[in-house]
C-alpha cells in the first residue's frame, strides 16, 4: 500500500473552463486524467452558466488570479499541459506565460470556439491571439471539423490543408476529430479521426455512436494529455485517447432529454485500466481502424511514470524540448552556457550579434516563413539560413526527400547514383557548367576553383573586390593595399603577407580600376573572383557595363572568370544571376540552395579547365563526405521544385511588394534609407545617398540607425540578418500576410530610428 501510495503519478495541468454539469470542463478533464492513470492539477480560466445542452453565459476568471492559483502549484513536477476554454485576450496570455514558464512538456489545446448550441465563444481578436501567441507553444491540436475551419480560415480547401496551415503557424501537430478527408470515403457507421504530422497522415475510423454528447472533445484531450505524460508517442497517445474516449461515450449517461455525458470512471475500479473492454459495449475489431499509411497498428501500451519524453518514430515529429535535455528559458542564458565551450558562443562570427548591444537569440525550430525561438515567440525570417531556405523553412519535400534515404545509409565513401543525378540537374539549369564537382561548403568551392584556376593558367595572381566574400580561405582574407596595384595586405592574423602578396583587390563596380589592372599586370593573373551581386556588403547590384568589363578583360588576357553564385545560384534566376544578366563565367561556385540546406558546395564550369582536376588532371582536389547521399537528395528536391514555371517571377514580386513598403514607410517616417534588390534578395541602407556602389559606399551608411531598427523588428517578431552588411532573403512561403505584417513592425520600427 505505501508503495502505491509513493508512485510518482504523470501531472497533468488543466488550464480549462468550470462546466458545473461535469459533461465537459475541468471536472471532466480530471476524471479523464486520473482513469488514464495521471493526476490533474486543475486551473479554471471561465465559469460557465449552462446546462447539458446549452450555454447560456461565459464568464472569464481573472488572469492574476489564473496565475496566482498556477504558482501555487509549483510544488509539482509536470508532465503535460492542456488547455481549454479561452474566452478574454488576458486569460489567453496568462496561460501562455504559464506554458513558457514549464518547457519541455507536452502541451495539448482542445480550442474551444463555440458554446452548445452554436454561440461564438471567440472574437477574431482572439483567434488571431490565438494563432500568434498560443499556437507556437502547442504540441497537438484537438479540433473539431467547426473549430478547424474557424482557425485556419475559410482560404484552404480541405481539412488537410487547413491543418497544415496551422501547423505553419508553429503547432507540431493537428487531431481532427469528425475529419472531411476527400480522398477517403468514410461509410456512415463510423467516424473518422485523422492525425496529421510532419508530412505523414494517420486515420481511425470507430462504430459511430447514436445520440448527441456533451465533453466529448475535452475527454479526448485530457486523455491525449495524460497518455502524452506518461511518456507514450504521439501516435500510440492519439490511439489510445481515441479508444478511451470512445469507451466513455459508449458507457453515456444521459440525464432526461439533454445530450449524454461521457462516463469517465466506474464503480468497482472497471476503469482502472482504460484500454480494457467495456461491458455491453459494440465489439471494436480490427476492422473498425484503417491506417492511411503502411505501418502496422501499434496494439501495445507504453507506461513509462515520470517521462516526458515525445518519441516519434512513426510519424516523424520532433520535439526539441525534451525535458531530459539541459533546456534554458532565455536565449541570454544559454549564451552565457555557450560561451564557456564555444569561441564567442557562436559557430559562426556573424551569429554572435556583436555590435548589436544585446546577445544573440537563439532558435529552436522553424516552419515555412518563421522561426521560432527557446521562448516559444514567432519571427518571420529574412535571413532563411543565409540564403537555401528558398522555398521555405522545413519544406515537407526536401525533408521527404532526406528520410527516403536514411535507412539506406548516411555515408559510403563510394561513388553514388544519386550524385550523378545531381550533376546532371546542375549542367542542366546552369549551362555554363559542362562538369561540377561537389564539396561540402562554399569555402571550399571557391578555395578549389581558384586552386583550379592558378593550376590551369600556371599562374600566382588573383583579383578580387573589396566588399565580396568568398569564403575563408586565406588567399581570399586579403584587403587592399595603399594603391590599387599594391600587394594585398593580411585581413586576417594568420594568413602569411607572401600568400597575400598574389591577391589584388578592386573597388567593386569600378571599372577603369580592372581596366587599369589589367593594362599594367594581366599577363600574370589566373583569375578574377567576384560575386555578380553582391550580398556580403548587404545587396548591391552590378552596375551597367561591370561585369561584362570583367568578362572582356579575362577573354583578352587568358585569366579565367570566377562567378561566386553561393549566393546568388538559383535565386536571382533559375539560371544564377549569370542568367539575370547574361554573361557567361568560365567557373562558377555554388553553396547554400544547391544542397537544400545540407552543408554542400559545388563548383564547375568548362570542361577543358574541369579536366585539370584530379583524377583527370594535375590539379588536387578532394573530400571526404563529398557528394554526400543525404544532402544530394536534399538538394535535388529543392532544386526540382525551383523549376516549377513563374517560381522566379513570384519571387521577385514579393521583395518588391516588400522594398516598395519599407521604402513608403521609411519615407514617411523622414528616415534616410534606400532598398535595392535583384530577383529573391534586397538590402537596406540608412543612407541619404541615392544609390549604394561599392565598400565605401556601404561602409558609410549609418550603423547605429541599422542597430536601433534591427532591435525594434526583432521585438515585433521580424528577424533580419544582425548585421548591416548582410543582404535579406525572400522565400516562396512568405505570403501576402508576412509582408504585411513585416511593413506594420517597420512602420513602428522606423518612429525608433528618427
Amino acid at each position: 500500500m505505501a508503495g502505491e501510495t509513493n508512485a510518482q503519478l504523470p501531472v497533468v495541468l488543466v488550464m480549462a473552463g468550470h462546466d458545473p454539469t461535469g459533461g465537459a470542463g475541468i471536472m471532466a478533464d480530471g476524471e479523464a486524467i486520473a482513469a488514464c492513470g495521471g493526476w490533474a492539477l486543475t486551473v479554471p480560466t471561465a465559469l460557465t452558466i449552462q446546462d447539458c445542452r446549452d450555454v447560456h453565459r461565459v464568464v472569464p476568471v481573472p488572469a492574476e488570479l489564473i496565475r496566482e492559483m498556477a504558482a501555487r502549484l509549483s510544488g509539482f513536477h509536470l508532465a503535460a499541459i492542456k488547455v481549454g476554454l479561452l474566452v478574454s485576450r488576458e486569460t489567453l496570455d496568462a496561460v501562455v506565460d504559464i506554458i513558457k514558464a514549464h518547457p519541455g512538456i507536452p502541451v495539448v489545446v482542445d480550442p474551444v470556439l463555440k458554446a452548445g448550441g452554436g454561440k461564438e465563444l471567440s472574437t477574431s481578436t482572439m483567434v488571431e491571439a490565438f494563432r500568434s501567441r498560443l499556437l507556437p507553444l502547442v504540441d497537438i491540436l484537438t479540433p473539431n471539423r467547426l473549430e478547424l475551419e474557424r482557425l485556419a480560415g475559410t482560404e484552404p480547401q480541405d481539412d488537410e490543408a487547413r491543418a497544415r496551415r496551422l501547423m505553419a503557424l508553429g503547432c507540431r501537430a493537428v487531431l481532427v476529430t469528425g475529419s472531411d478527408d476527400p480522398d477517403s470515403n468514410v461509410p456512415q457507421d463510423v467516424v473518422e479521426q485523422v492525425l496529421y504530422a510532419s508530412e505523414q497522415n494517420r486515420a481511425w475510423r470507430w462504430p459511430r455512436l447514436a445520440g448527441r454528447f456533451h465533453g466529448s472533445g475535452c475527454t479526448l484531450a485530457a486523455a491525449l494529455a495524460a497518455r502524452l505524460a506518461a511518456g507514450e508517442s504521439m501516435e500510440v497517445a492519439c490511439e489510445q485517447a481515441q479508444r478511451f474516449t470512445w469507451q466513455a461515450l459508449a458507457k453515456a449517461w444521459q440525464p432526461g432529454n439533454a445530450q449524454a455525458l461521457p462516463r469517465r470512471t466506474a464503480a468497482q475500479g472497471s476503469w482502472h485500466d482504460p484500454l480494457q473492454g467495456v461491458a455491453k459495449a459494440p465489439s471494436m475489431s480490427e476492422d473498425h481502424r484503417n491506417f492511411t499509411t503502411h505501418s502496422k497498428v501499434i496494439q501495445e501500451v507504453i507506461h513509462r511514470p515520470g517521462s516526458v519524453s515525445l518519441a516519434l518514430p512513426v510519424t516523424g515529429l520532433h520535439h526539441s524540448r525534451d525535458s531530459k535535455e539541459a533546456y534554458m528559458t532565455t536565449s541570454e542564458t544559454l549564451f552565457e552556457q555557450a560561451r564557456r565551450h564555444i569561441p564567442g558562443g557562436v559557430n559562426s562570427p556573424v551569429r554572435a550579434f556583436k555590435g548589436l548591444h544585446r546577445p544573440p537569440v537563439f532558435m529552436e525550430r522553424a516552419q515555412g516563413a518563421y522561426l521560432f525561438d527557446v521562448e516559444g515567440k514567432r519571427y518571420v525570417d529574412y535571413v532563411g539560413s543565409w540564403g537555401p531556405m528558398i522555398t521555405g523553412h522545413a519544406d515537407p519535400d526536401v525533408l521527404g526527400a532526406v528520410r527516403s534515404r536514411l535507412d539506406h545509409g548516411l555515408s559510403f565513401g563510394t561513388p553514388t547514383a544519386i550524385e550523378t543525378t545531381m550533376a546532371e540537374l546542375i549542367c542542366e539549369m546552369i549551362p555554363t557548367i559542362e562538369l561540377v564537382r561537389m564539396v561540402n561548403s562554399g569555402t571550399e568551392a571557391t578555395m578549389s576553383a581558384i586552386r583550379l584556376a592558378r593550376g590551369y593558367t600556371g599562374r600566382d595572381k588573383i583579383v578580387k573586390f573589396e566588399g565580396n566574400y568568398h569564403g575563408h580561405s586565406d588567399s581570399l582574407l586579403v584587403k587592399a593595399g595603399s594603391g590599387a596595384l599594391t600587394h594585398g595586405e593580411p585581413s586576417s592574423p594568420g594568413v602569411p603577407a607572401s600568400l597575400a602578396e598574389h591577391t589584388i583587390t578592386l573597388s567593386y563596380n569600378d571599372l577603369d580600376e580592372v581596366e587599369a589592372c589589367f593594362e599594367e599586370i594581366g599577363s600574370e593573373i589566373a583569375c578574377i573572383i567576384v560575386e555578380p551581386v553582391a550580398g556580403n556588403m548587404n545587396c548591391i547590384p552590378p552596375q551597367p557595363g561591370f561585369l561584362e568589363t570583367l568578362r572582356r578583360v579575362c577573354t583578352e588576357y587568358g585569366s579565367v572568370l570566377i562567378f561566386d553564385e553561393v549566393m546568388t545560384g538559383f535565386r536571382v534566376a533559375l539560371g544564377g544571376a549569370q542568367a539575370h544578366f547574361g554573361i557567361e563565367p568560365d567557373l562558377t561556385c555554388l553553396g547554400k540552395i544547391v544542397g537544400g540546406g545540407m552543408p554542400v558546395g559545388a563548383f564547375g564550369g568548362k570542361r577543358a579547365i574541369m579536366e585539370q582536376i584530379s583524377p583527370l588532371g594535375p590539379v588536387y582536389q578532394a573530400g571526404t563526405l563529398s557528394g554526400n547521399p543525404l544532402a544530394m537528395a536534399a538538394g535535388i528536391a529543392l532544386l526540382t521544385k525551383l523549376r516549377e514555371p513563374g517560381f522566379h517571377d513570384a519571387l521577385a514580386q514579393r521583395v518588391e511588394t516588400l522594398c516598395h513598403g519599407l521604402q513608403e514607410r521609411a519615407d514617411a517616417a523622414g528616415v534616410d534609407m534606400i532598398t535595392q534588390r535583384v530577383g529573391g534578395m534586397f538590402g537596406l541602407f540608412f543612407t541619404g545617398q541615392t544609390r549604394v556602389d561599392n565598400f565605401a559606399q556601404a561602409t558609410a551608411c549609418d550603423a547605429e540607425a541599422f542597430r536601433r531598427f534591427f532591435a525594434a523588428m526583432l521585438e515585433e517578431g521580424v528577424y533580419l540578418a544582425p548585421s548591416a552588411y548582410e543582404a535579406g532573403f525572400m522565400s516562396s512561403a512568405h505570403t501576402p500576410e508576412d509582408i504585411q505584417f513585416t511593413l506594420d513592425a517597420a512602420e513602428k520600427a522606423f518612429a525608433k530610428v528618427r
